[in-house]
């Protein structure tokens, strides 16, 4: 609806929509020459390996999270902090 707009699609989208493609229709057919060329239990060690690295990052981004509000908690406690 707003494409149909006069104006809508303006020279610097259309600049960076053409490089986008030239960036990802190569990275999408090696991709699928990879992938053709990988066994089932590859593809399921792969997939394995990138969800238990996003599991990790996912728990260290919550360690990092817990600890700086269990931080700021502690430094407001007028036992324990500054104020």
């Amino acid at each position: 609806e707003q494409l149909g707009k006069p104006g809508a699609i303006s020279a610097p989208l259309f600049v960076y929509a053409i490089l986008l493609c030239l960036f990802v229709v190569p990275a999408n057919q090696y991709g699928v020459s990879i992938f053709k060329k990988i066994t089932d239990i590859s593809f399921n060690r792969i997939v394995q390996i990138l969800l238990a690295g996003m599991g990790l990052a996912l728990i260290n981004k919550g360690f990092h999270i817990w600890g700086e509000l269990f931080m700021s908690l502690h430094l407001r406690h007028p036992l324990f902090g500054l104020g």
